[in-house]
């Protein structure tokens, strides 16, 4: 249960060295920023958009191999991230579209019996299929990760939620667009059919306060994991 703390700590770690490496001390900064400064804020941006997603993969993760090791070493224990992927697993539900991840158990007798053929390979094809093909952090990606794990959809703080759409939103932005499109929509406000609409330039001030709006409220999401590891059903 630790690690995943551990890794919520080092994903601050790697954002303050990405931020004096890249950005350097906010006392520097300019307004409105440099041409050097817009680059390393597009290069902080993209940087930290992949260490966030990275960070709930490997959570989801953790707390799977975490639960697995309960269940062999506390006699068949099953707690809720067990529990969890299992079901969903047998039934396959949460794959063919459905939005949430509404957490359902079998009857405990028929649970316990199939996570002593299936957990293993449950939390195996968890890995292969869904946290290694995830390929984002807006709300659809986070709320399909964390229901592999018993955490639902509604549990889930909606502040944190509307801070990775933008982020992951001005991502693609920093990575599909070259500098001249950014800048044209900008001014123009105006964007091709069904593309996004740039409301605002990368400065380093900009790029730290949308990464921090995301940081402080995973620690909440920490606790409720933490949570799901102590209950069993």
């Amino acid at each position: 249960m630790a690690s995943i703390t551990r890794r919520l700590k080092r994903l601050k770690t790697r954002e303050r060295i990405l931020r004096e490496n890249l950005l350097g001390s906010s006392n520097t900064w300019g307004t409105p920023p440099s041409d050097e400064e817009y680059d390393r804020a597009l290069a902080y941006r993209v940087l930290m958009h992949a260490e966030i997603e990275r960070h709930f993969e490997d959570t989801v993760l953790s707390a799977l191999l975490s639960s697995h090791e309960i269940f062999k070493s506390k006699n068949g224990t099953i707690t809720y991230p067990a529990g969890s992927a299992l079901s969903h697993y047998r039934s396959k539900c949460f794959i063919e579209g459905q939005v949430t991840a509404e957490t359902t158990f079998a009857d405990h007798r028929v649970l316990a019996k199939y996570a002593t053929s299936k957990l293993d390979e449950a939390v195996k094809w968890v890995e292969s299929s869904i946290v290694t093909k995830n390929h984002g952090i807006k709300p659809q990606d986070i709320r399909r990760l964390m229901g592999w794990i018993g955490v639902d959809s509604g549990e889930i703080n909606a502040n944190l939620l509307d801070a990775l759409k933008l982020l992951g939103n001005e991502r693609g932005d920093a990575a599909h667009l070259s500098r001249r499109e950014i800048w044209r929509r900008y001014k123009r406000k105006v964007s091709p059919v069904g593309a996004s609409k740039i409301k605002r330039l990368p400065s380093p001030s900009d790029e730290v306060a949308a990464v921090d709006a995301v940081l402080k409220l995973l620690p909440e999401l920490d606790r409720l994991i933490q949570t799901r590891l102590r209950s069993t059903i």
